[in-house]
């Protein structure tokens, strides 16, 4: 009967464990998380890699902005299928950097707006020192109510966090 007794409470241990991991966790064991998603979404939180970005629909914006030279190719999740993804069912994304830079983004700009997320640039992944690993994109060339900086600020680049509210 002793030697249950660690059996059991490994047993305890893992299954106490299980109950706090999301099903809605999106990330490979071994691949670093680069996006957390909480709030009004489905099972509260998620979290996804750089893989499980790229195996959502896809989206490309080119277009010139005002921090990269001439027109530049963006490539990332789809804002509606990233919305159906993590089941969101509010009105505003409360959007942080690496450096704790926020920003409000309504949902409708992801629906409407052609707002993306970003994983490459110019076909390539972004890295940290060139605004990456994820970076909030408009389609500024393609709509002229976006030229202004209401959505200069919402394209937040090195994009760590969502939170849905």
């Amino acid at each position: 009967m002793l030697r249950l007794l660690p059996l059991r409470a490994a047993l305890v241990a893992i299954a106490m464990v299980l109950a706090f991991v999301s099903p809605f966790d999106r990330s490979e064991a071994n691949a670093p998380v680069v996006l957390d998603v909480t709030g009004a979404v489905a099972g509260d939180r998620a979290s996804f890699d750089l893989a499980a970005l790229d195996a959502l629909p896809q989206a490309r914006i080119v277009t010139a902005t005002p921090w990269t030279q001439g027109r530049t190719t963006f490539d990332g999740v789809a804002g509606p299928a990233f919305l159906k993804a993590i089941g969101a069912t509010g009105k505003t994304i409360k959007a942080r950097a690496l450096n704790d830079y926020a920003v409000e983004i309504p949902v409708e700009d992801f629906l409407t707006k052609g707002a993306i997320i970003a994983t490459r640039l110019n076909g390539e992944r972004i890295p940290v020192r060139t605004n990456g690993p994820l970076w909030v994109m408009y389609p500024y060339d393609s709509d002229p109510s976006l030229q202004n900086k209401t959505f200069t600020y919402r394209a937040i680049w090195q994009l760590r966090s969502i939170d849905v509210q």
